[in-house]
């Protein structure tokens, strides 16, 4: 018989009872991603899962998450039909990122002015080349994004294929940035892409001119967009995100909070598919200064730093494909 699992999980089971103990005194913490028990069940019955976009570009931009309220959002996809008025508005008082298709039901739901700015629908009337960071973003990574393009021209479906995605054009509001904007071939301003918004109910929005729903492509999971919605996120929460790991994609990250808010667990699990020593882990400044200890094997916890903006073990630890490590940082 293959006993590997079993063997696995007795040789863990001192970390997993120190990561049990943890739990049990400590909160999720991260940007939320929306979830209703009630409106999971209406997405099941329809043969889709209601956190499957939200979660995994948040795995793959290294932002952990959470299902709890936070002051971090995001707001994707068909959800933003099935939520009451009451749920979207404690949402929209905090900063949330709202892709395509939530714009377009927030509008017909005539909600569309808690965006801050105006969309319509342009899946036909909408062709661009690339896409260009501007400089108003305040991002590390600035410039064109050459994989952003979409054509007008007739595609052959493939059954079973939804060949459609939720492109719409932005109209900026009178308090609104034009953070990425769509160019034609010459370089030539074609639209908005991602406009940042004060909104009415006091909160900060993003909305982009694309849907996140079975959204695979270069431009999306891109140091650029990853990049952007970091810096978002930094400004419009005052940087209030306890860790990130936007500097390095593929970082999956998940973190929790002592009830006592002197201690902060995250886990770092390496989606790269290789080993991997380049993972830089960006803590808040709450954190920073603070003692970083790794959980070991037999549940102990070695120093092995200093929180920063870019925390590396000191030891030169390399993480393998797939194999969750945590860390706890200790605030002075």
């Amino acid at each position: 018989a293959d006993t590997a699992y079993f063997d696995m999980i007795r040789r863990n089971r001192p970390r997993f009872e120190a990561l049990k103990a943890f739990g049990r005194r400590s909160s999720v913490v991260g940007v939320r991603a929306v979830y209703d028990a009630q409106v999971n069940r209406l997405y099941r019955e329809r043969g889709t899962k209601m956190l499957d976009e939200s979660a995994r570009v948040l795995a793959k931009f290294g932002f952990p998450m959470t299902t709890k309220p936070s002051g971090a959002t995001v707001l994707f996809g068909e959800t933003a039909r099935r939520l009451s008025e009451t749920q979207l508005k404690e949402i929209f008082k905090g900063a949330v990122l709202v892709d395509s298709t939530a714009a377009l039901r927030l509008t017909e739901r005539g909600l569309g002015g808690w965006l801050g700015c105006s969309v319509r629908y342009a899946e036909d009337d909408l062709a661009f080349a690339r896409s260009r960071v501007l400089p108003v973003a305040g991002s590390r990574v600035n410039g064109l994004n050459p994989y952003d393009y979409h054509i007008l021209e007739p595609v052959t479906p493939v059954p079973g294929w939804d060949m459609k995605m939720d492109y719409v054009r932005i109209t900026p509001g009178t308090s609104s940035e034009t953070w990425v904007r769509y160019e034609d071939v010459e370089g030539r301003p074609v639209a908005p892409s991602f406009v940042v918004s004060k909104n009415p109910l006091g909160g900060t929005t993003a909305v982009m001119s694309f849907a996140v729903k079975d959204n695979f492509r270069e431009w999306l999971y891109s140091p650029e967009m990853q990049d952007v919605w970091r810096n978002f996120f930094d400004r419009a929460t005052g940087g209030a995100l306890d860790v990130t790991a936007t500097r390095t994609p593929s970082t999956w990250l998940a973190a929790r909070v002592s009830d006592d808010g002197r201690e902060l667990l995250v886990m770092v699990n390496n989606l790269a598919g290789e080993p991997r020593s380049d993972i830089a882990l960006e803590f808040a400044k709450k954190w920073r200064g603070g003692r970083i200890e790794k959980l070991q094997i037999d549940g102990t916890w070695r120093p092995v730093g200093t929180a920063s903006d870019a925390f590396r073990p000191e030891d030169g630890f390399t993480y393998a494909a797939m194999t969750p490590e945590f860390f706890k940082v200790t605030r002075n």
